[in-house]
């Protein structure tokens, strides 16, 4: 089985509040619920012995991005996210590159939260946050 290590090729961008798409991979330390999972449906009855369930339709969770706060022109994550909160963005997450036949992941959602964090003697980090709005794209470049 191969592993994938998040490295230099692994690229993130955003679509910003003008539109335009920002390259955010430098300033992403951690990202979560980016997959795809469905809700469970109850469909236990009376002549069943054991709980029964089938797939739903697909869940929208919260994806959460945080990292280096950084305020830098119109590239760091504040620029770019604290716009964004209360509007529609779109995620494009390449975990091993652009290269041909390499996985993609598009995401559509709306912000929801820009959080500056700063604690004594620690780096100061931003978290985001944004509501996945349908399902995921899941394909290959």
């Amino acid at each position: 089985m191969a592993k994938v290590l998040v490295s230099g090729t692994t690229i993130v961008t955003f679509t910003d509040a003008a539109g335009t798409i920002r390259s955010m991979g430098a300033y992403i330390d951690s990202m979560s619920n980016i997959g795809r999972a469905l809700q469970d449906v109850d469909v236990t009855n009376f002549a069943d012995t054991a709980e029964r369930f089938i797939a739903g339709i697909e869940v929208s969770p919260v994806i959460t991005v945080n990292g280096p706060f950084e305020q830098t022109g119109t590239i760091g994550p504040d620029p770019v996210f604290v716009l964004l909160v209360g509007s529609s963005t779109t995620m494009v997450f390449n975990p091993v590159g652009t290269a041909a036949g390499a996985r993609r992941y598009t995401i559509v959602g709306t912000a929801t939260k820009f959080d500056v964090i700063a604690n004594v003697k620690e780096r100061v980090n931003y978290v985001f946050e944004f509501r996945k709005d349908g399902t995921v794209t899941v394909g290959t470049v």
